[in-house]
Parts: structure tokens; sequence; C-alpha cells
């Protein structure tokens, strides 16, 4: 059977997010803060042994929690947990409802009329209704950022009611709702004053921020009148710099329940390879070589050529994977032109690599697709770029029913 590797990509972003603040590994655990805590090497134990806690290192600090001002990665993770969308993907990558409870489209694909669910709250207890969206989309339609350039207009029609119309057709504009940028903020809360860049203390999501610690973490809690319910995981402490441990002790030790980004100092200490299983992880290795390509933008020089070589790799500037280890690959690609080449940006979604070639940033590194994407274009590499890919995950670690699910997937799809 072949594998959607594209598919089980978003799977795997949507489910590192979520997992992050809903479960632990490790018996006995050191916090950063409380001294020797212990706890439940099982989450699904009796309430009164269930942590309420998770530490997760990072590693990349978000600029700004604004979603309108900022596109990248970091900041990216963060509003996907603080802020609630109308629609968002589920654990199977499908566009699901979340603030909405339905929708209704005219037949040109220009104006769409979302209905909300009944009783919504922000984190603070005060309503959430169509005029907070309105006001949501309205305030991004007055900055640079061109991912809002689609909408024409937006309206509420009644508390629950909001109309969106478009510039132009778009039958998968629900689709692009569900991205981080496209979440609901409340309008009282800004109007009053709230500092949405640094402490955004009234949310629409499962989290609202507590305390930033700028170049070292930031504190969430959970909201208790989110949508779908409070979180089991009342307090999340999302770790960007760890000033006296290594990543890999903080890890080991229980300092650290999760790591979602490993120092390139330290990837020899986690690193999976094909002779032997380093600490103690399992690991699936997918049964064929995923081959590097690059999208550019249709409208440059560069979409007339076949292919790309590494010598084209240097008339425009490059993004590319914010892995150390992915960009170590491209760099022995590039061979002697890497000393040339200049770097635009770095990123961790092909979402966001499709923006900013259509944005005319450069050309983007990518795994090959068989999707079209309007403004850019697929080439492949020449010579070739082939990369093995392997999901690893820690043994005898009770996962979520989201990750046991997904994990079992993967295995169905490799048989």
């Amino acid at each position: 059977m072949k594998i959607n590797m594209n598919k089980i990509a978003a799977v795997v972003l949507t489910a590192a997010v979520a997992f992050s603040f809903t479960g632990c590994g490790n018996k006995d655990r050191k916090s950063a803060d409380q001294g020797d805590v212990k706890s439940s090497d099982n989450l699904h134990d009796s309430e009164s042994k269930k942590r309420e806690d998770v530490n997760i290192y990072y590693g990349s600090e978000p600029a700004t929690l604004d979603q309108h001002c900022d596109e990248t990665v970091a900041t990216a993770v963060m509003i996907r947990n603080i802020y609630a969308n109308l629609y968002r993907l589920n654990e199977n990558a499908e566009v699901v409802p979340e603030l909405a409870e339905s929708y209704s489209v005219n037949s040109d694909f220009t104006e769409y009329t979302f209905v909300l669910k009944d009783n919504l709250k922000f984190s603070d207890g005060s309503d959430l209704t169509a005029d907070d969206v309105a006001f949501t989309y309205t305030r991004a339609l007055a900055t640079d950022n061109t991912y809002y350039d689609v909408i024409k207009s937006v309206k509420a029609l009644d508390k629950k009611t909001v109309r969106i119309v478009l510039v132009e057709a778009n039958n998968t504009f629900i689709n692009d709702l569900t991205v981080e940028y496209m979440c609901v903020m409340s309008k009282a809360a800004i109007e009053s004053g709230m500092d949405v860049a640094n402490l955004p203390s009234v949310t629409s999501g499962a989290y609202t921020v507590e305390k930033w610690e700028k170049g070292k973490s930031i504190v969430l809690k959970a909201n208790p009148y989110f949508v779908k319910g409070e979180p089991a995981i009342k307090k999340a402490r999302v770790y960007f710099k760890l000033p006296e441990e290594n990543v890999y002790h903080a890890f080991k030790n229980g300092t650290i329940d999760y790591v979602a980004s490993v120092p390139m100092a330290e990837v020899a200490r986690f690193k999976v390879d094909d002779e032997a299983e380093v600490l103690k992880y399992d690991y699936l290795r997918f049964p064929r070589a995923e081959e590097f390509g690059v999208f550019v933008n249709s409208k440059s020089p560069l979409a007339k050529l076949k292919f790309i070589t590494p010598a084209d790799c240097v008339k425009e500037p490059l993004v590319i994977s914010s892995r150390l280890l992915v960009q170590k690959e491209i760099k022995s690609w590039l061979g002697t032109f890497a000393e040339e080449v200049k770097i635009s940006a770095t990123v961790n979604l092909p979402f966001h690599s499709i923006q900013l070639v259509r944005q005319g940033s450069g050309i983007a590194f990518t795994l090959k697709r068989n999707e079209v994407f309007e403004g850019v274009k697929f080439l492949t590499l020449e010579p070739k770029l082939p990369i093995r890919t392997i999901l690893v995950w820690k043994k005898n670690q009770i996962l979520s029913p989201v990750a046991t699910a997904f994990l079992e997937f993967v295995k169905g799809s490799m048989e």
C-alpha cells in the first residue's frame, strides 16, 4: 500500500502540538520551579494521581503572540494552543467545526455565512459572539499580512451569524480557516488594552497565557470555558532555553517531559540510526525514500526550468527547513555553491514555505509533492536528493488515544 506522506506529516504536526499538552512519561520528575515532585507514570490512573502539568522544551521562541503580526512557526505553535478557529483539522487531518456550528455558501463561492455554536465563552467567561469574529478578521485586514488578502469584508449579521465576503471565488476557503492565523480574538479585551503581543490573558483556545519570561519560557494555563471542555492538563510550561542543563539531561532526568526540537549540539544523543536504538526509543522507518525538490514562484524565470541544480540556487534566496539535520543535507547537496547562497527564511511547515514563495521571498526546499498550489511550481532537483523518514517515540510511555490511533494508522499504511 502506498503511503501518503504528506497526509502523515500534517497529522504529525497536529498530534504533536495537542499531545504535548496531554501526557507525560517520567515517573519521578524534578520540576524546574518546585523541587522534587512525584507523579504517576500512567495518566489514566485515578483522579488523585493524574498529572495536571507538563514541561516541554521547544527551543524556538516566538517574537510575538499576535497572530496578525507574525507568520513564523514559533508563533503558530503558541497560537494553535491559545486561540480557537471557526473550523480546525482533527487528528485525521479532516476539517471539522470548532467554534462554528455550520456554514453556507453562495453559488459562486464568494460569500460564506457561518452560524456559531451556542454559549461560546472566552477564557474570562465573557461571551464569544459573531462581533468578535468580525472584529478579528477586520483587524487582520488592516495589517500587512498577505494571508488575509483573500477576504474583502466581514460582517456580523446577529450575535451568532457572521458573513465573510471574498475577493474572488474560493471553494476551499473552509480549509483556509483552519490555520493558526484565522483564530478568533476578543474584541472587548483588545479594545480594553490587553497586551496581545506579550500577554494575551483573554483567549478562545484551550489555554491562556499566564506568564512569559522572555528568553526562557511561557506558562500556559487551562481555559475552563474552552469549547471542547477544560483540558486535563491545567498548566504547561514551554521552555525556550535551559540555562543550567542541556536538553538531553533535562529530558532524561524528568525536568522536561517532552522535547519538540533538538539543538544541533545534542542531536547525536537522540539520534536513531540503522545499527542501533539510542536510549530507550521505538521507531518506524518508512520503507521508501522521500525526494527533495523546490517550490518556485510561478512568475520566476526559474519556473521555466525542468529541474533545479545547485548553481540555480544562487539566483534567488532560499527558504529551508529549520531542522539542522535537513539543513546539513541541503548544504551537502549544494556543494561548493553552499557558500554563495543566501537564506531568506527557515520554516517547519510546507504551508509557510508556499506563502513565502508566493510573496517572492525566494525558492523553498520541500519534499516531493503531487499537489498543485496556486502561484507556485514544484521542480525536482538534479542531482537527486533522497532522504529517509523515521517516526520515533519513547518506549514504555503511556500514549494518548490520539497518539495510539496515529501509530496504528501509520503501521497499517506500511503493511
